[in-house]
């Protein structure tokens, strides 16, 4: 590629850039361990800039850990900071500040957001979003990791928000419970399904008084 530089003391507005990398050009030596690539191809024809770095002091061995192009930010890879703030504002409603996406459309495919005081990959918790479908009717999973064992799944709200805490589906014959949410076909109610042991266990403490109470209609 061609390095320009332009004379900033030129009043033409066609000239007022400091200086460009036009076709495709790099920053850097032959066999750096980082480079900055300014693209301009088939692929990129509204030009593109690509950030890339060496693994493990591998000269020559470059991998895009960053890209800059016409839709936006890409990242490879982790981020590594002291700390992230995000911040939009929009008085007296909710705005979207961040979007996760794996746009394939088919079933089971989704997102993972991943929290941890560990490490990336084993020991954590994480959140899925998930498209059971390619009618696109998406589930949140939550996912935890017990001791010395990799996270699964603890919890999730289905796409008709049903909420399943130790379970993956509504029905009654496997252990957990499900809370139904109002547009389930039978209404709100809560199942619970338990093997060699009690289903259900309520204990009040201290004073004396009611465990329970049933409603018709809402009268006792």
């Amino acid at each position: 590629g061609n390095i320009v530089l332009y004379n900033t003391g030129v009043s033409s507005s066609a000239n007022a850039s400091l200086g460009h990398i036009s076709g495709r050009g790099r920053v850097g030596s032959t066999d750096p361990l980082a480079r900055i690539e300014f693209l301009s191809d088939s692929i990129y024809y509204h030009g593109a800039i690509d950030f890339k770095v060496a693994n493990d002091y591998a000269v020559g061995a470059l991998s895009t850990k960053m890209r800059l192009t016409n839709t936006g930010l890409n990242v490879s890879g982790s981020v590594s900071s002291t700390g992230l703030t995000v911040s939009k504002t929009a008085s007296g409603s909710t705005t979207r500040i961040a979007s996760f996406v794996n746009p394939v459309g088919h079933a089971n495919t989704g997102v993972r957001v991943w929290l941890s005081g560990t490490d990336t990959t084993n020991r954590g918790t994480f959140i899925d979003a998930v498209a059971e479908s390619t009618a696109n009717n998406h589930s949140l999973r939550f996912g935890t990791s017990a001791s010395s064992s990799l996270p699964v799944e603890r919890m999730r709200i289905d796409s008709s928000g049903n909420l399943l805490v130790g379970k993956t589906a509504t029905t009654f014959s496997t252990e957990g419970i499900v809370a139904f949410s109002s547009a389930d076909s039978n209404g709100s109610r809560i199942n619970i399904t338990n093997d060699g042991g009690e289903a259900l266990n309520l204990n009040r403490k201290t004073s004396d008084g009611s465990i329970a109470l049933f409603y018709k209609d809402g009268s006792t």
